[in-house]
């Protein structure tokens, strides 16, 4: 790419990346939706690495630790669940614990 090229781009783009924690795929849609709803909204151009996760795969050790793996650079937990279970609380305090985005909501 040129030095001219690089010019031109927006300097405004920006990568945010998300973890939708969700225990019906319609509410991991959903949430998905309203992520891409607001980044058009912005007057940024903002893109979305979404990564989700279905909760009840953190009961087995290996793909919470994999789920944990990616929610460490993530800008935003999205918890898209009917109900929250105790199994979900400690798997976001070990994630608040080891998260690498401080402002990450």
């Amino acid at each position: 790419m040129s030095s001219t090229a690089i010019g031109e781009e927006n300097v405004l783009d920006a990568t945010m990346n998300a973890v939708i924690i969700y225990d019906e795929f319609d509410y991991a849609t959903k949430a998905n939706a309203m992520l891409e709803r607001a980044a058009h909204r912005t007057d940024e151009t903002t893109h979305w690495s979404v990564k989700p996760w279905r909760v009840d795969m953190l009961k087995l050790p290996l793909a919470a630790e994999a789920a944990l793996a990616e929610a460490t650079e993530a800008h935003l937990i999205v918890l898209a669940v009917h109900q929250v279970q105790f199994l979900l609380m400690d798997w976001l305090e070990r994630w608040a614990a080891c998260r690498q985005v401080q402002e990450a909501a």
